[in-house]
């Protein structure tokens, strides 16, 4: 990785790079999009989309169809942070900073993930934890890909 990222017949790569950084924000976009027009971003409209309201005909939604979306969500996100995470490590050079983003980015996304869970099963207040996990997750994961962008047009790869 080392040689085709610094070589100077590596022009390709950092095309690559550039690339999925800039399709990166549109999948960000088109996420909170889909959330916001799927009635799954706030805490209310979380709660109302997983145990539905029998006074408006709304049923909750089965189990296995939130599993299903658990388990696309969370190979989707760990995909994606992953790759952002291999970039940043090579173009990023304070240690402490790289930890801490890809550490909370990962806890973040596991806890909107999980929490989805104890919507169900415990209490309604989880969809708060569900809420602002996905907004801390799309957040990190915004600031690590801007940074790799930012180094890569740059050119500041260690």
């Amino acid at each position: 990785m080392r040689f085709v990222v610094q070589s100077k017949k590596a022009t390709l790569i950092n095309v690559l790079v550039i690339l999925f950084s800039l399709s990166f924000y549109i999948f960000v976009f088109s996420l909170i999009f889909y959330r916001l027009e799927s009635n799954t971003l706030l805490p209310s409209q979380i709660v109302l989309d997983l145990k539905g309201n029998l006074e408006e005909f709304l049923e909750p939604k089965p189990i296995s169809t939130v599993l299903e979306q658990m388990h696309i969500n969370l190979f989707i996100f760990n995909t994606a942070l992953l790759i952002l995470s291999s970039i940043l490590y090579r173009t990023f050079t304070d240690k402490k900073v790289k930890f801490i983003l890809i550490v909370s980015g990962f806890f973040s996304m596991y806890f909107e993930e999980l929490s989805t869970l104890a919507v169900i099963y415990l209490d309604d207040k989880f969809s708060y934890v569900v809420s602002i996990g996905f907004f801390v997750m799309v957040f990190i994961m915004t600031l690590i890909n801007s940074i790799n962008l930012i180094s890569f047009l740059t050119g500041k790869i260690k």
